[in-house]
């Protein structure tokens, strides 16, 4: 059974396994969610009517257990566990109004040609290199810890009067506040010892930079804070190279570990082919900061990032 197949059966059957008192106050939809680089998952929706949202339950993990045997009323309790561990918890301010919304407008960087299908309808700028920022409004369920976000998109604009200018504004001043940049070393993060990478005034000698953020989620785009880039290269002292590790964190490579952009790209792409899921992939390319220039660019530029099969654009693995 593929998962689509999988999906609406949970949907048909699920309300069975919630208590009787509550069956019918319930409403259930399975929704197909693009998500990023055009990743198709299929996310499970239960509402009260008292709650103004509702968590999204994706099934993928579900899916696979009932592929591996695990019975299907085993997996709908697990489920209906999961809403009702959070239930009541789903209340939150939804008011839309800019001056309401402004301070946590921020920002993520993906893959501008492998997410064509997801960026329609959204509001985000193009960055170059092959990047745009999406912009969103960042939300926290203090109730259960959790964070999120709300896509900024055309119809918001159009609904609530948002000025472009004044989002992207707001993101580049609100993003590095929200998601904090984390900075490191290779070796001291696969050591374990946390630090601010900066307040090392002596850099270590051949060794990889970790860069992401805090969260250690959609952190590639602190490479693109205010200032962010330029900071590195005084930092290090010299330029450098930025490997993509994913849309959650990029390498920063010193030049004086005297590799080239053809060793750096190839490890790029392997490791892309065999430890980054279709959904976090960044790019397959290398990209050089020129120190002098302050200037981000491609290092091997005539070969493509990805490549277009079929009428749609591929990861080139």
């Amino acid at each position: 059974m593929n998962i689509k197949k999988f999906s609406y059966l949970v949907e048909e059957r699920i309300r069975d396994h919630f208590p009787e008192e509550i069956r019918e106050s319930l409403s259930i939809s399975v929704h197909p969610v693009n998500k990023t680089n055009d990743t198709l998952r299929y996310g499970l929706m239960i509402q009260r009517k008292e709650e103004n949202m509702s968590p999204v339950l994706y099934l993928d993990d579900a899916w696979r257990e009932y592929e591996s045997g695990k019975p299907i009323e085993t997996i709908l309790t697990d489920l209906t566990a999961k809403y009702m561990e959070h239930q009541g918890n789903c209340q939150m301010e939804l008011s839309m109004e800019f001056e309401q919304v402004k301070d946590r407008v921020c920002y993520h960087v993906v893959n501008k040609a492998v997410n064509q299908n997801n960026l329609k309808g959204r509001i985000y700028t193009d960055i170059g290199q092959g990047f745009v920022k999406v912009y969103e409004i960042h939300q926290k369920l203090d109730q259960v810890g959790a964070e999120g976000s709300i896509a900024i998109t055309h119809d918001l604009l159009k609904d609530y009067g948002y000025d472009l200018k004044e989002i992207c504004q707001n993101a580049e001043k609100n993003t590095p506040q929200i998601y904090p940049v984390y900075f490191t070393t290779l070796s001291r993060e696969i050591m374990g010892v946390l630090g601010d990478g900066f307040a090392n005034e002596n850099p270590i000698e051949q060794d990889f930079y970790l860069l992401t953020n805090e969260n250690r989620y959609r952190g590639a785009g602190a490479l693109f804070y205010p200032g962010m880039q330029e900071k590195i290269a005084e930092h290090l002292g010299e330029n450098y190279y930025m490997l993509p590790s994913s849309i959650h964190e990029v390498l920063i490579v010193p030049e004086n570990m005297n590799l080239t952009p053809e060793e750096l790209e190839q490890m790029v792409r392997g490791v892309n082919k065999e430890a980054v899921s279709k959904d976090e992939f960044l790019s397959n390319k290398v990209f050089y900061y020129d120190r002098e220039k302050e200037q981000l660019r491609i290092a091997l530029p005539d070969i493509p990032d990805i490549k277009k099969e079929n009428n749609r654009n591929e990861i080139d693995r």
